[in-house]
């Protein structure tokens, strides 16, 4: 049974305030990896090059919505694909989730900010039509895609991973990628590494949802510290001992996202 909760609106202590921990993203940190280089020593790459940024206008994302899914076949037969624009192969068989299609390319969207999936060679690889310019996804057995429409001339989407533990529970993380104005896909954060740096590990949070405001990004999350290990990934209100988001706050500056942290 998939138990799932809302964040309390009240869980302090004494009537103290929330805590807010600024937070730099360490060097260890994978997203550090595809950080954007300085504007003039980019390369040129013209595949789906949507126009310049207009950085004179403050960045302002939308709401995340759904749009895909792609995932494992029965016993990794193929890849699952739904909501795609276009799969360039006829599907090898249809199970209870959907079309399963054997090794190609999908796209979902259509135009400069379409996202492919390159898929059959046992992990996936997402972002642009060419192979050189996607990013690995080799996490559980595939992901919902949500897209985040952006201004000055980014595009961005969120891969909601899914792990299952016993009793068909379920523990859902979520990778931020996008294109750049020049054109290059990278990845920006995943809410479970970040759980594991500043919380000590991912088993006992829980991401409760994703929202939009403005120019800012922010994650919500559950801990709980006082589970057995054999309940690890499974969430109930009254357990919970810290609530708090991440915040993902856009920096025209460096062309990236900083992070806060906020305990209620």
């Amino acid at each position: 049974m998939k138990i799932k909760f809302q964040t309390p609106k009240k869980r302090r202590k004494n009537n103290q305030p929330a805590r807010s921990e600024k937070i730099s993203t360490p060097t260890n940190q994978p997203i550090t990896e595809n950080k954007p280089a300085p504007k003039e020593n980019k390369p040129e790459v013209t595949e789906n090059k949507p126009a310049p940024p207009v950085t004179n206008q403050p960045m302002q994302f939308s709401q995340p919505v759904e749009i895909g899914d792609f995932g494992y076949g029965e016993r990794f037969t193929g890849t699952l694909i739904k909501g795609a624009s276009y799969v360039n192969a006829q599907p090898k068989y249809v199970n209870n989730h959907g079309l399963v299609y054997p090794k190609g390319i999908a796209r979902f969207g259509d135009g400069n900010d379409a996202l492919y999936l390159h898929h059959g060679n046992d992990n996936f690889k997402i972002g642009g039509k060419d192979l050189k310019n996607t990013i690995l996804y080799d996490y559980g057995y595939g992901a919902t895609i949500l897209k985040v429409s952006a201004t000055n001339g980014y595009t961005m989407y969120f891969l909601k991973k899914v792990y299952y533990i016993p009793v068909h529970q379920e523990r859902e993380f979520y990778i931020l990628i996008g294109q750049r104005p020049d054109g290059k896909w990278v990845k920006y954060f995943d809410t479970e590494n970040l759980c594991k740096q500043y919380m000590g590990k991912s088993e006992n949070v829980s991401i409760q949802k994703i929202t939009s405001n403005g120019d800012t990004i922010i994650v919500n999350y559950a801990r709980c510290n006082r589970l057995p290990k054999e309940m690890m990934g499974y969430f109930y209100e009254k357990l919970a001992d810290e609530f708090g988001e991440f915040r993902f706050k856009w920096d025209a500056a460096t062309q990236w996202f900083s992070v806060e942290k906020i305990t209620y």
